[in-house]
């Protein structure tokens, strides 16, 4: 038999705001590692530098290779690197914007559905408080919720690609942070939003109905 007042951390309604808090928690923290990935700074080809002429071939090599080809300088390599940045990113958003049309219609129509089969029931009922299709509202902001994930970490994806390059061209360890902080932004903003949405809609669920 449960003691008495075992159930206080439910009745006191700390279960919602505690994963309120850790939702806003995760957005926070996966903000804050997107920021430390913007703020490397691209124009400092120091690294650059050091890692050609850590790896540059000597005269002779080339007098014995004349087909092989030298080594570009710094600024060179960052316009080559810079360039492949952009063009994967224009590429991902071409990809993003396609395949999100469908994805609005599938969403849209399958809503509908929900909205005419589930939602119809449930709001025939004389009981329901309120006559409002909330099983089609949750299927859509699952999608949006959806959307916004795959936006995130595409663009975080394509946008920490360049950067992780560019760090371990100086350090194997500065690239590999720069990539664990790119996975973070979305790891952590996917599950803060994903807990932010369902905690709302559960909250929003039981002023309406369930009370």
């Amino acid at each position: 038999m449960a003691k008495e007042g075992s159930d206080e951390f439910f009745i006191s309604n700390l279960g919602p705001l505690f994963v309120l808090g850790c939702s806003f928690f995760s957005i926070f923290w996966g903000t804050v590692a997107g920021l430390l990935v913007r703020a490397i700074d691209m124009e400092n080809y120091s690294g650059i530098e050091e890692c050609i002429a850590q790896n540059q071939k000597s005269e002779e090599f080339y007098k014995n290779n004349p087909d092989e080809r030298r080594q570009e300088d710094a600024e060179t390599v960052m316009e080559l690197l810079k360039k492949c940045g952009v063009t994967i990113t224009d590429g991902a958003k071409s990809f993003l914007f396609k395949e999100y049309i469908y994805l609005a219609i599938w969403s849209a129509l399958f809503a509908i559905v929900l909205g005419s089969t589930v939602d119809y029931l449930e709001m025939q009922d004389k009981t329901a408080p309120i006559h409002f299709p909330f099983t089609a509202a949750s299927f859509l902001i699952g999608s949006f919720t959806s959307i916004l994930a795959g936006y995130i970490g595409m663009r975080i994806a394509v946008y920490t690609n360049t950067r992780v390059t560019f760090q371990t061209a100086s350090s194997v360890h500065n690239g590999f942070i720069t990539a664990f902080r790119g996975g973070q932004v979305l790891g952590f903003v996917l599950v803060g939003v994903a807990l932010l949405n369902l905690t709302l809609i559960l909250l929003i669920f039981k002023f309406f109905w369930f009370d």
